[in-house]
């Protein structure tokens, strides 16, 4: 009887055993492994329950939100980069610490497109050839519209309208509540590079009174009658096989962009009723980044590797700042006196002061984590995206007190993120090369 009772002992204390082995095996397979929880332990993040978010003890300790939790944001969220001078400064509370992933949207490919969010419903593009509409109340699908080829510019909405390109050249307008195709306007001219050697981003549309602004791959800028769809205007680039991969800036009439090819970059200036140019400036190496115009100066980064302030009146040299042999796809925001960029192989977000080019402090982010998407900013807040380089696929996105300098949160997607994300009344918007749209709040 003894050894009866000695013998079931011993398969219980070896099942609870085998347990506890397989409960640990399955923590390491799905949630982060030791070296990784060391690693954010010591940066001063708690891992939560819900692995894919991040959290600071400090980001906890506050509330979620702060700031005015009624702010209305209308139209800081209907562009690239939020509005017309490409400066993201976003009319919104800030989220310290994210409460959950309010919904996320699958689609059938990767995404460049950036959101555009606009009542109640974001718009953004996909490399699976659709544009889509979603509800931002539940993450439905309002509507979808099947392109002529994959997309990775970012839309504009303007009035009932939202526009967007493809790769092809194409520029379509569509009815925002149903997606019928008001106009299609086509410059018959692929980008060169579509997605390889890090050409991700196509020009996205600027949108000001009747005139939709927008660059192409035939080294041409276009003015386009937002309602008709017809060509207003045209300029071509001097340079042959120049590309403009930027989305324009406007201030008052003037509209600032900028076409590169061979290493070598210009930044112009135009006068926005008729093209005339007014200026330009000449950079070295190729830009995809977006010029921000603020205080009559713009800003705009380079994979040479550098970021230009030049005085937007005259087009004469203001400063510039190395990035340490990593190139820049990033576009800057700026707040007050202080500039937010990032850039690739160095894998930091550099901030420099808006007036001298100076580095006021730098943000590492990681061996692996480049940072291609753009920074936006609302209520001290810096938010931006990090994508691994080459194969490993993983992506995060990132909350930063600009005061303290502290990482409030970081949020793991499936692959890299190289669009800007959007904040709009409390949530936050970003798409992923996982092919997801994600509305975190």
């Amino acid at each position: 009887m003894k050894t009866k009772k000695r013998l079931i002992f011993l398969i219980a204390v070896w099942s609870c055993f085998l347990f506890i082995i397989g409960c640990k095996s399955d923590v390491e397979k799905t949630g982060a492994n030791s070296e990784d929880e060391q690693k954010i332990q010591d940066e001063g993040l708690e891992i939560p329950i819900d692995s894919r978010f991040v959290v600071s003890e400090t980001a906890k300790a506050n509330t979620t939100l702060s700031g005015d939790s009624t702010a209305k944001d209308p139209l800081s969220a209907f562009k690239f980069h939020g509005d017309l001078n490409n400066n993201a400064v976003y009319n919104s509370p800030s989220i310290r610490a994210p409460k959950d992933v309010k919904w996320e949207f699958q689609s059938n490919d990767l995404i460049v497109s950036s959101p555009a969010v606009v009542n109640g419903r974001a718009f953004f593009g996909s490399y699976d050839r659709h544009f889509y509409a979603v509800d931002i109340k539940d993450g439905s699908e309002v509507w979808k519209f099947q392109a002529n080829s994959a997309i990775s510019s970012s839309p504009a909405v303007s009035e009932k309208l939202v526009y967007f390109s493809d790769v092809s050249g194409n520029i379509y307008a569509l009815d925002v509540e149903t997606g019928q195709q008001k106009w299609l306007y086509e410059t018959m001219e692929l980008f060169p590079a579509e997605i390889e050697q890090y050409d991700y981003f196509t020009s996205s549309p600027t949108i000001m009174e009747d005139t939709v602004y927008i660059g192409g791959g035939d080294s041409s800028l276009y003015a386009i009658d937002k309602k008709t769809g017809e060509l207003k205007w045209k300029k071509k680039s001097d340079k042959e096989n120049a590309v403009i991969r930027t989305t324009p800036a406007i201030v008052e009439d003037v509209l600032f962009y900028a076409d590169s090819v061979n290493n070598s970059g210009f930044v112009r200036a135009v006068d926005r009723n008729t093209g005339e140019e007014l200026w330009n400036f000449n950079v070295y190496g190729l830009v995809q980044s977006s010029p921000v115009v603020v205080d009559g100066t713009v800003y705009i980064g380079t994979r040479d590797p550098r970021i230009y302030a030049i005085n937007a009146n005259t087009g004469e040299y203001k400063w510039s700042f190395t990035f340490g042999g990593s190139w820049n796809l990033s576009t800057a925001t700026v707040v007050e006196d202080t500039v937010y960029i990032g850039s690739s192989d160095s894998h930091r977000v550099y901030i420099l002061d808006a007036e001298t080019g100076d580095e006021k402090w730098v943000l590492p982010t990681g061996d692996i984590h480049a940072i291609h998407s753009s920074p936006i900013y609302a209520d001290g807040v810096l938010y931006f995206g990090t994508g691994a380089n080459y194969e490993d696929d993983i992506g995060t996105l990132r909350a930063i007190d600009v005061n303290t300098h502290e990482e409030l949160w970081r949020f793991q997607t499936e692959d890299k993120i190289i669009s800007s994300p959007v904040i709009q009344n409390g949530v936050i918007y970003v798409t992923s090369f996982d092919g997801k749209l994600y509305a975190i709040e």
